[in-house]
């Protein structure tokens, strides 16, 4: 079982995590509801971290010789997947509380196309 892909990714991901909320902390600290999921989503990703080394830990150091995955093994990885569902959901939290703060919203549909979907 190589690891390599799923390191490279997560490194990927922390950074591109730390680079979002980091930016959005200084631009817009003062405005909550940008925030909140910015700080929430550095602190998860610090759980992240430790969760997914704790988990390499448990299952290469402790469960080597093991027949079946241990407690600690399986409510190690239940966290770390848990955490990285927690993760997606502040991100999108995150982007949708960014649009609806700043800029302007974007035109999917013109206003006239609008009313002739909603007629038909």
């Amino acid at each position: 079982m190589l690891l390599y892909p799923h390191i490279l990714n997560a490194l990927l991901v922390a950074g591109l995590v730390v680079y979002v909320s980091l930016r959005a902390l200084p631009r817009h600290g003062n405005i909550p509801p940008l925030r909140r999921p910015a700080l929430w989503l550095l602190l998860a990703l610090i759980a992240q971290l430790l969760l997914g080394v704790s988990a390499y830990v448990v299952r290469v150091v402790q469960g080597i010789n093991e027949s079946q995955p241990t407690s600690s093994l399986v409510a190690v990885t239940v966290a770390h997947l848990a955490v990285g569902a927690l993760i997606l959901a502040l991100a999108m939290i995150l982007t949708i509380q960014g649009y609806r703060h700043t800029g302007d919203p974007a035109t999917v549909i013109s206003p006239r196309r609008r009313r002739e979907v909603a007629t038909a």
